[in-house]
């Protein structure tokens, strides 16, 4: 819930154009929009996220499998690895570029993903 709610004010931060948010959890998805999150430990960042929902922009949650969430799959095993959290805007990491281009071909016009460089 932490990546959602902060990867969502990142998002909203660095740009103007609707938003898709991916995500491979189903339980997040179910409480998002179900009012019977009442006193459940979740309920404060579940409240959180629905604020940042509500505002005037074009922001839409879809559910994905978590086997074809390689991109995020890879930064959580480098942030456990590295033991840190760390946010690129622009300039991501290696490791990643060529699963983000595998994974984002019907993102490919609106950006470019370079190729991984050569060690």
């Amino acid at each position: 819930m932490d990546a959602v709610d902060e990867g969502l004010r990142l998002a909203l931060h660095w740009s103007n154009l609707p938003l898709t948010m991916e995500i491979d959890c189903a339980k997040l998805l179910q409480l998002i929009p179900s009012r019977d999150v009442g006193r459940s430990r979740y309920a404060y960042q579940v409240s959180e996220i629905r604020m940042i929902l509500v505002q005037e922009r074009n922001i839409s949650l879809a559910k994905i499998s978590r086997h074809t969430n390689a991109a995020s799959h890879t930064l959580t095993c480098m942030g456990w690895v590295q033991q840190q959290t760390a946010c690129w805007l622009r300039n991501f990491p290696n490791e990643i570029a060529s699963i983000v281009k595998s994974e984002c071909k019907h993102l490919s016009c609106l950006m470019k993903v370079p190729s991984p460089a050569k060690k």
